[in-house]
């Protein structure tokens, strides 16, 4: 399992991601 930093750019796209499917 991955923690990952909230902050991190990439965090920030894949939650994102999640929230449009």
């Amino acid at each position: 399992q991955v923690c990952a930093n909230p902050s991190e750019p990439w965090v920030q796209e894949y939650m994102d991601d999640l929230e449009l499917n």
